[in-house]
């Protein structure tokens, strides 16, 4: 059986981010100052899986997969102060990992395909984020999203590994934000509506 991207993934954040050097990189990043009752590696991985899977998730429940998964129920106000400038710079220290760690050359797709060098697919993530965040985060739309983020990605298809990401504010236009240039010839894109 092929392995799915979401299988793709756990196995190179498992080979790029054991929890031993997450956590050294929180603390460099500012996201980890003490170790209390939040560990950041679980935090930090019910984030980025939970939009790999689910895609557009409310940080409520991310709070509750959070309790579920670690067996620590935090307050509204405890758990959202935790995304903030040092959790930023962890995700974006582990997206540029990931990048790092895929950047070799792909593998040629097969079949068909094979007339193309790469497979690449593109997509967007969009989550909610509080209200009070809408002067640095403006969502899409003013009444039911007025503060929202979004995570572009994109992805080799054969292989499920991720080549860019950009992290942007909610009213970023999906075809601007990770950009089109040279290392695209030859290679056959994917992409939905937004684009």
């Amino acid at each position: 059986m092929v392995p799915t991207p979401v299988q793709h993934l756990v196995r190179d954040l498992s080979r790029v981010a054991p929890p031993s050097t997450v956590r050294l990189a929180a603390r460099d990043c500012g996201a980890l100052r003490r170790q209390g009752p939040v560990d950041i590696y679980v935090l930090l991985m019910t984030v980025l899986l939970g939009v790999s899977v689910r895609g557009c998730v409310s940080l409520g429940e991310f709070r509750r997969v959070f309790g579920e998964v670690s067996g620590t129920v935090l307050a509204r106000s405890s758990f959202y102060g935790r995304f903030n400038q040092g959790f930023a710079a962890l995700m974006k220290w582990l997206l540029d990992a990931l990048i790092a760690d895929s950047s070799a050359v792909p593998p040629r797709p097969p079949g068909p395909l094979s007339f193309f060098d790469d497979v690449i697919a593109e997509d967007t993530s969009t989550f909610k984020l509080p209200d009070q965040m809408a002067d640095k985060w403006p969502g899409p739309r003013t009444n039911s999203s007025p503060t929202a983020a979004k995570i572009h990605v994109r992805m080799r298809v054969t292989t499920g590994e991720v080549v860019k990401t950009k992290l942007t504010h909610g009213r970023v236009e999906d075809c601007k934000a990770l950009g089109v240039g040279h290392e695209l010839r030859n290679t056959l894109q994917l992409f939905d509506r937004g684009y």
